[in-house]
């Protein structure tokens, strides 16, 4: 889903990036306070906050609506899928609610049974 949101980014940049001339008008714009910050989407967070995935974007004043529309589909989908996929492994798991609230498989949260006792020293 990175990829797909990536390849959108890529994509309005290379439109801006076949006319140098936009680039220059632009960032004149930019410095000289007519124009606003981000100039294109921009990722300020990425966070997990009680074993769910939160991504914060800026929307960009060159991204046009239906672009925007779709990188905003794909992080829904990343959301809503880190509620099912173990932190661990990246296997299917379950969000598991404790002093940590995290999403494991079954297989990360179980105990391992087969440990040796330490050794005493006595």
């Amino acid at each position: 889903l990175a990829r797909d949101i990536e390849a959108e980014l890529r994509a309005l940049w290379r439109e801006q990036l076949q006319f140098p001339e936009r680039i220059a008008k632009m960032d004149g714009a930019l410095l000289g306070g007519r124009a606003t910050y981000p100039a294109l989407p921009l990722c300020t967070d990425i966070t997990q906050v009680g074993g769910e995935l939160t991504v914060g974007v800026l929307s960009g004043q060159l991204c046009p609506p239906d672009v925007e529309s779709r990188i905003r589909a794909h992080m829904q989908i990343a959301i809503s899928g880190a509620r099912r996929v173990c932190e661990s492994c990246g296997k299917p798991g379950e969000l598991r609610k404790g002093y940590w609230h995290r999403v494991y498989c079954d297989e990360c949260i179980a105990p391992v049974s087969d440990l040796v006792p330490a050794d005493s020293h006595g």
